[in-house]
């Protein structure tokens, strides 16, 4: 529930400082409970402000700076599904699963270390032989390097 806005607060204390009669029924108009109306009542008698306090365990808000920072960190980072490959895969699939053990291994999330570890994945001697198994295979892999 959102708390009450400091000019309804406001206008309950003014109310009851014209003599309104009782708290019950001050609440009752308002709409609000008597003990948040008793308690804004002490909040202002005691000098301190009516607006409603920040809630407890809301998040921090990003100010732009921040917001620019983040967004460009996100745009550098690269995500790599996880592999949940069946066992029996096809050639290239394999050499791929491959790939992909050795690149989250090498935790590559910029571009340039992206390429390298994807060089050195594909110069592992079981990705090697993969490779040689079928040219039309070792043509698609190269292809993308």
């Amino acid at each position: 529930m959102n708390p009450y806005s400091e000019d309804l607060r406001k206008k309950i204390v003014k109310a009851l400082q014209r003599g309104m009669p009782r708290k019950i029924e001050a609440a009752r108009t308002f709409g609000v409970g008597v003990s948040s109306l008793k308690r804004y009542v002490a909040t202002y008698r005691e000098g301190r402000s009516l607006a409603p306090s920040k809630r407890t365990g809301s998040k921090p808000k990003l100010d732009e700076g921040a917001r620019r920072l983040l967004e460009v960190d996100l745009k550098e980072l690269l995500y790599l599904p996880p592999s949940a490959a069946p066992p029996d895969l096809k050639p290239i699939e394999e050499v791929f699963a491959n790939v992909k053990v050795v690149l989250r291994r090498a935790k590559a999330r910029t571009r340039e270390a992206l390429i390298e570890a994807i060089g050195r994945s594909l110069d592992t001697p079981r990705a090697s032989a993969m490779l040689r198994a079928s040219s039309s295979i070792a043509g698609t892999a190269l292809r993308l390097i």
